[in-house]
């Protein structure tokens, strides 16, 4: 279940609005969350893992760089904050937090 419209934006390589829209338009489907905590728009929605199989994915081509098994090790074990990882490893700290998430959906622990 991806948590919010920003995930699954990252995931596809769109703007978090373009999934919010497709879920208005009925392309997927998603489910408001509690409205108690405060919560921005695009963080209303919560989209099942299996919508992803109804939008065609592609990555975003600013950051196709592949990831070395080296730059994935420093990111996995790295205590340091993010920026500081970043610049080890030559990346954007928005890279790197992006990379942190799918790592995270892949298996891997920090």
């Amino acid at each position: 279940m991806f948590d919010n419209a920003s995930e699954l934006a990252r995931e596809v390589g769109v703007d978090p609005s373009t999934v919010r829209d497709w879920i208005y338009q009925g392309k997927i489907r998603g489910y408001r969350s509690e409205k108690k905590k405060k919560r921005k728009p695009g963080q209303w929605w919560r989209i099942p893992e299996n919508q992803l199989k109804l939008v065609k994915k592609k990555p975003y081509e600013k950051y196709s760089r592949n990831y070395t098994d080296t730059e994935i090790a420093i990111i996995v074990n790295a205590c340091e904050p993010i920026r500081v990882v970043a610049g080890m490893i030559r990346r954007t700290a928005n890279a790197v937090k992006i990379k942190r998430c799918r790592l995270r959906k892949q298996g891997y622990r920090f």
